[in-house]
């Protein structure tokens, strides 16, 4: 999947398509959770906005060796601005139980097309800047386009590494993200089999 395009017929909201930024393979071990995790592609990808003055929609997409055709799509916090752990558990999810990317999903995540800033001169925390809404593509990704145009990069990139679409979709979040799970299944109800909104 390195250096992939994914073209902007593919997304069916305005873009100027999108490409693979790295393709990293993940061997099986513990993640950051302190969790098992199977060996998986890591994909990050980057979907340039339609508008050259808006920022892109940053987004990673991890593809397990052996999948159950599945999609889970995880929401974001606060205002985003960064990827959500696309290795870890749904929010508020079983401490007990085998993460998702762990049983078998293809798991994708996105930052809704802003990046926050990370400097220690911020004025605010990450996730609670919300100077990238004076750009209305920005603004527009945010309250919604971006969960849709991450869903059809990550759908086409599915496609390509393992020649079928996902039998089932899901999406989860919390706080924003569950804002955004409710948003998915209204907006977009053809895409999702299921949400949790939390």
């Amino acid at each position: 999947l390195r250096n992939q395009k994914v073209p902007a017929s593919a997304i069916t909201l305005s873009t100027a398509g999108a490409r693979v930024t790295s393709a990293t393979q993940i061997e099986a071990g513990v993640g950051a959770d302190k969790v098992s995790l199977p060996a998986y592609c890591k994909v990050l990808g980057s979907i340039a906005a339609a508008d050259p003055t808006a920022p892109p929609i940053q987004f990673e997409l991890d593809l397990p060796g052996t999948w159950n055709k599945k999609l889970l799509m995880l929401g974001g916090g606060g205002f985003n601005g960064t990827v959500p752990n696309t290795a870890g558990n749904v929010p508020a999810g079983p401490y007990d139980r085998p993460v998702p990317l762990a049983r078998g999903y293809a798991v994708v995540g996105s930052d809704s097309g802003h990046q926050a800033p990370k400097t220690p001169q911020a004025p605010l925390k990450p996730g609670m800047d919300a100077s990238f809404a004076l750009n209305a593509e920005a603004l527009r990704n945010y309250t919604g386009e971006a969960l849709k145009k991450v869903h059809d990069a990550a759908l086409h990139l599915i496609r390509m590494r393992y020649g079928v679409r996902p039998d089932k979709a899901y999406f989860a979040g919390g706080s924003t993200g569950g804002r955004e799970a409710l948003e998915v299944v209204q907006r977009w109800p053809d895409d999702w089999d299921g949400a949790i909104a939390w």
